[in-house]
């Protein structure tokens, strides 16, 4: 079991959690959460809401990042992060670093900035 410090979704009064996760096309350009890109409209990505700490929050989160944070929940014994902290836990866990990233990932893009946008390598991403 992992001991991750990250919010769990608050429950309402019947119990059930109160956070819901789809995947739809964007009707309008919306940016993502975690590398900050933008998605165009037209562009599958995942749209997640939800109460955390007493707060009601919405998140855009694209589809190449989404695979990731799957990737690695589903693979590594623990691995969590709260929306918008995706990255910082890939640096975190020593995954992505200024030297070295990890051999599933692969950069697509820089910004100006100098911030990487990873994808999972191609042959991985029917493993999520």
């Amino acid at each position: 079991m992992c001991d991750c410090d990250v919010l769990t979704p608050d429950y309402d009064e019947s119990g059930d959690l109160m956070c819901r996760e789809i995947h739809l096309k964007a009707k309008r350009d919306v940016a993502c959460v975690e590398c900050h890109t933008n998605v165009p409209a037209g562009t599958g990505h995942y749209f997640v809401k939800g109460k955390w700490d007493d707060h009601y929050q919405k998140y855009s989160i694209c589809e190449d990042c989404h695979a990731i944070g799957e990737y690695f929940e589903n693979t590594e014994e623990c691995f969590c992060w709260a929306f918008g902290d995706l990255y910082e836990e890939l640096r975190e866990h020593e995954f992505i670093s200024k030297q070295d990233i990890h051999p599933q990932l692969e950069i697509i893009n820089t910004n100006k900035n100098g911030w990487h946008k990873y994808r999972l390598k191609p042959d991985m991403q029917e493993t999520c």
